[in-house]
């Protein structure tokens, strides 16, 4: 969990989905997702635990990947108090015609759902629910919606509810929502509706 956490507090995507498919790919049975404590190289051969090249399952590993996936899609920063939306996803989730959609996902800010869709080559169309429990507050560092753009095209506006968003890095494909817009009245509206022209 520490690496890909490093690799995540330092933002270093390429890095996070490197570390995060390969766990998937080796260190996982394909198909069941369990996860042994070690396993030979060769995946043909049976582990032999009398040969000392091998165990059986390993219920903290079981927990690697799937804290890893959230993180692709929901990751708050410790530092910032700011919790990233789609920090980490694979440019290919959106790539036209394709859809990252994540319901009811867990937060110390409450329950966060999520859409994206790539319209087209030039639009993104996505929208964030906030939670609606009473008394929900929005982060201290607000909210970062990333949309890595299938051809790592930059982003040359967005629009929140209709209107022309100005908190928006180019370079780093994100679009920021701060502590004090979100608690504004109708900020939950707007965010339902999120246009990125690339």
């Amino acid at each position: 969990h520490g690496w890909g956490y490093g690799l995540m507090l330092l933002d270093r995507v390429q890095d996070f989905l490197l570390f995060t498919l390969a766990e998937a790919a080796h260190g996982y049975t394909r198909g069941t997702w369990t996860a042994t404590e070690d396993s030979t190289l060769d995946r043909r051969q049976w582990n032999n635990d009398t040969l000392g090249d091998g165990s059986g399952y390993c219920s903290p590993s079981q927990t690697l990947l799937p804290t890893m996936v959230k993180w692709l899609v929901l990751f708050e920063d410790p530092r910032s108090k700011t919790l990233w939306v789609a920090r980490a996803t694979p440019r290919s989730w959106l790539e036209v015609g394709k859809t990252i959609s994540v319901g009811n996902a867990t937060s110390r800010y409450g329950r966060i759902s999520f859409r994206a869709t790539a319209t087209t080559a030039t639009q993104t169309h996505a929208s964030i629910s906030l939670p609606t429990t009473p008394g929900w507050t929005p982060p201290p560092g607000g909210i970062v919606l990333r949309l890595r753009h299938h051809a790592a095209a930059k982003l040359s506006g967005v629009t929140v509810g209709g209107a022309a968003w100005p908190s928006v890095n180019a370079t780093a494909e994100t679009i920021t929502f701060s502590r004090e817009e979100l608690a504004t009245a109708g900020a939950a509206a707007k965010l339902a509706t999120i246009v990125a022209s690339y």
